[in-house]
């Protein structure tokens, strides 16, 4: 046995030599494979959309090698397999007859096996195994390997026929991915927000967890904005659902009445800083009311009052503000204001950091849409400004030919573009314009009275026109109904929740 051990000591160096080529036949087996591969991902890319394309290229070939080297621990050569690569460098079968001696006689060796035996092992210590042996590549493999590296190359520089597909897939993704990071981005935010209640913070993170989910299945970008609308939805339900429940009844109660609408309005959305708005301002139009506005007033009040059944300090400050607006102290209907407005904030306080929560999630949601907005608005501004100054001017070139001087028309084209120029919002200051009920217009023959031509004939000109024009109203009134009504439109649960400040900023840049 001590022999053996000697022998495959002395044959250590050409055993390394094989490990080696044996390892580099593996690496060159295992490349091809990985290159074929990636030919194949390479054609697939051509025609799908492939993330890091280039990266997955480099793994293949990173985990060819490493696979090719760990086969190689189940290939590694055995005892039998070094002495016949020793014996074929020119020992004449030295180191085989030294094995099959050791093998079969174990310790037990007579004389002239031990000559033999020592005498192989002597050679073996004596060879230069390092130059001896050369390492052999196969050709063919090698020449299978360039070929597939230049068909790699061919193909990655191929172009797609279906470039400009991918390309929009590519863009999805990267939107997909940065709004997914946005998403992520809130719900850490709501993780430290400490005036959050668990049940609160786990209410949101639900929506948000499923609009992550749509947005990553989302085939286009309709899909992520449909998807991102049903989850503003759903958080606008939860805010409108967190609202006081007494406070939404006195809301609803309001709401059907004209002229306490808006207050009722911001009762059922809950913001503390809408609600006293709406209340100061319907406070100071009492002075604007007469005797049966301020009588629908009181009456509106004392419905909402009604409507309530357990909170009984809410009943008991409606009651008292209907009674002074009904009596018309102004003192009591102060003190009156004052301990409404407290009652109704301290309702509306409830949940309040659930909704201000869910607000600034919506706006977060539409901080993209930003620009898109105000290029919108400035469009609008800019047509509204020319509008303007086209109708000035027309107006005022009209004016100046019924003058029939040349000078007075110029003039009325100079004052007609100062005119637009001064507001440049769609409207003169102080303009009159028709109130809705012009929409029922009657419509009846007009004639226009023309003059006698050379030829002595007269022409009339018959033409069908718009008929009465309905009451003409300042520009004011008619704008802020419209306002209005467009702002209470958005609260149906059928709107998309961030269109509000799309509206909002719209209305804005036509004041």
């Amino acid at each position: 046995m001590i022999y053996l051990k000697e022998l495959y000591r002395a044959l250590k160096p050409l055993k390394r030599k094989l490990i080696l080529e044996k390892w580099l036949h593996l690496i060159l087996l295992s490349t091809i494979i990985a290159m074929g591969l990636n030919i194949g991902l390479l054609i697939l890319s051509k025609f799908t959309l492939i993330s890091y394309i280039y990266l997955k290229f480099i793994g293949i070939i990173i985990l060819s090698l490493f696979t090719g080297s760990l086969t190689l621990l189940f290939c590694l050569p055995d005892m039998r397999k070094l002495v016949n690569k020793g014996d074929s460098l020119g020992y004449k079968e030295r180191f085989v007859t030294a094995f099959e001696i050791l093998s079969h006689k174990g310790k037990q060796l007579n004389s002239f096996e031990k000559m033999v035996v020592e005498d192989a092992i002597e050679k073996a210590r004596k060879a230069n195994f390092k130059r001896e042996y050369h390492i052999s590549l196969p050709e063919k493999k090698l020449k299978v390997l360039a070929v597939m590296l230049i068909g790699a190359m061919i193909v990655g520089f191929a172009p797609s026929p279906v470039k400009e597909k991918l390309e929009y897939q590519m863009r999805l993704k990267e939107v997909i991915e940065e709004k997914t990071k946005e998403i992520e981005k809130v719900q850490n935010e709501l993780k430290e927000n400490k005036e959050l209640t668990e049940a609160q913070v786990k209410q949101i993170n639900k929506e948000l967890d499923e609009l992550k989910k749509n947005i990553k299945q989302a085939k286009n970008e309709a899909d992520i904005v449909r998807a991102r609308q049903k989850t503003q939805e759903e958080l606008k339900r939860i805010s409108k659902d967190s609202v006081q429940r007494d406070l939404k009844k006195i809301g609803e109660s309001l709401s059907q009445h004209e002229l306490t609408r808006e207050l009722g309005d911001q009762l059922q959305k809950g913001n503390i800083e809408d609600i006293k708005r709406s209340l100061e301002e319907l406070r100071q139009e009492l002075a604007n009311m007469d005797q049966n506005q301020l009588k629908e007033l009181a009456n509106a009040f004392k419905e909402a009052a009604e409507s309530l059944e357990s909170d009984s300090a809410l009943r008991q400050a409606l009651s008292d503000y209907q009674e002074a607006i009904t009596n018309g102290n102004l003192s009591d209907l102060q003190e009156c204001y004052q301990q409404l407005s407290e009652q109704l904030a301290q309702r509306a306080s409830e949940n309040e950091d659930l909704r201000k929560a869910i607000e600034k999630i919506n706006e977060a949601m539409n901080k993209d849409n930003n620009l898109s907005q105000n290029q919108g608005q400035n469009q609008s501004q800019g047509q509204n400004q020319n509008q303007s100054q086209n109708q000035n001017q027309g107006q005022n070139q009209g004016q100046g030919q019924g003058r029939g001087q040349g000078q007075s028309q110029g003039q009325g084209q100079d004052q007609g573009k100062g005119q637009g120029q001064g507001r440049g919002r769609g409207h003169v200051p102080n303009e009159n314009i028709y109130s809705r009920q012009a929409e029922d217009k009657e419509d009846f023959d007009a004639y226009v009275e023309g003059q006698k031509n050379q030829g002595g004939q007269f022409h009339q000109k018959e033409e069908k026109m718009i008929g009465k024009k309905g009451e003409s109203v300042p520009y004011q009134e008619v704008f802020q109904e419209y306002k209005k009504e467009a702002l209470n439109l958005l609260e149906d649960d059928n709107i998309p929740y961030g269109i509000k400040n799309l509206v909002k900023e719209y209305f804005t840049s036509l004041e």
